[in-house]
């Protein structure tokens, strides 16, 4: 499962021992962990202009830096981190890379991707997101282009790992025309099942059922290329949010999707279902949305704060962190939030 959040610690212990690791303030990007005691966060520290990993194996009491890199051009990109199992995981340090490890970090390597036809690596492009079906089968999706704009990204790639994300193998490529977009997220529900959200004029879900060997394009509601982020809990049932508080769902694998209303208008960065019913989606704003009946209504919580907020992540239907960006005043450490209650309250 992508970026895995499973963790029940003070918020304040918390903050105080991940910044401590990482040389905050900074701004984190994702947070992923491989069972309740051992998880990653991702961040930019400022300080050092780099892209750092802090570690914990004690659900979150204590925190160490696991790796830090400097990113090319100075691009200030906190970057994520996918663990499939406590010691194997990969991990996107900006422009170029994605690094993985099979001993939780310290030390890593630079991951193999074959077929790609060499533009992504000469040129700027960037690991975008990975989702692991099972501790060695996972996808990844790849933009030629800047992260920064990646709707007017130059085409893109969904590559596909049989061994934890030490190589990766092409399954899908698409050249890019006049800003046609690039691959922004992926969800595997499955190891033989993928789909992969592309932004752009040409944006859409693109999903496989037979590991890769096919791929069929389905369109969205409304600006088709303006979503941002996916998350299917099964195989069939999947949301997709994005600009204006876009939210759709599909409950046949991706063939046909229907609008639902969001009541928000701020763009959604970020989203997770716990079940079939139980869902939430963050986003531009402080925005935190949650649904109890699969999206047929959505309720818009309080959050506590006007970051931008970029991840969210249940371990089960009480509890999940929130992780997104500093707030309005300058310095202003990253933002973390945490829930107990289902998402009734935030701290």
């Amino acid at each position: 499962m992508r970026c895995r959040l499973i963790v029940a610690v003070a918020l304040c212990v918390a903050v105080v021992a991940i910044l401590a690791a990482c040389g905050g303030p900074y701004n984190f990007g994702s947070a992923t962990f491989a069972d309740s005691q051992h998880g990653w966060v991702t961040g930019w520290d400022a300080a050092k202009k780099m892209t750092v990993l802090s570690g914990t194996t004690d659900g979150g009491v204590t925190w160490a830096r696991v790796g830090s890199r400097s990113t090319q051009s100075g691009a200030r990109v906190a970057g994520w981190a996918t663990f499939s199992t406590e010691t194997t995981g990969v991990w996107a340090v900006g422009m170029h890379k994605l690094l993985y490890t099979t001993t939780g970090g310290r030390p890593w390597a630079l991951a193999g991707v074959r077929g790609l036809d060499g533009h992504l690596f000469s040129g700027n492009g960037y690991f975008s997101a990975a989702s692991f079906a099972s501790a060695g089968v996972g996808w990844a999706t790849l933009v030629r282009g800047n992260a920064a704009v990646a709707a007017n990204g130059n085409g893109g790639w969904i590559a596909k790992t049989r061994n934890g994300g030490a190589t990766w193998r092409i399954k899908k490529g698409i050249s890019g025309k006049g800003g046609s977009g690039g691959f922004v997220d992926v969800a595997s529900p499955t190891e033989l099942t993928c789909y992969a959200l592309r932004a752009g004029s040409r944006g859409g879900v693109w999903a496989t059922t037979d590991g890769g060997a096919t791929w069929t394009r389905h369109v969205l509601p409304g600006a088709t290329g303006d979503y941002e982020a996916i998350d299917f809990p099964t195989q069939l049932m999947g949301w997709a949010v994005g600009g204006d508080g876009m939210i759709a769902v599909t409950s046949d694998g991706g063939l046909t999707w229907t609008a639902q209303l969001s009541g928000v208008t701020a763009r959604l960065h970020g989203v997770h279902f716990t079940s079939v019913d139980v869902g939430f989606a963050v986003g531009k704003k402080g925005a935190i949305l949650s649904t109890q009946n699969g999206g047929a209504l959505w309720a818009v919580k309080s959050s506590g704060t006007t970051a931008t907020l970029n991840a969210v992540d249940f371990a089960s239907s009480s509890e999940a962190w929130v992780v997104g960006e500093a707030g309005w005043a300058p310095g202003q450490p990253g933002t973390l939030l945490h829930t107990i209650d289902g998402g009734l309250t935030w701290k």
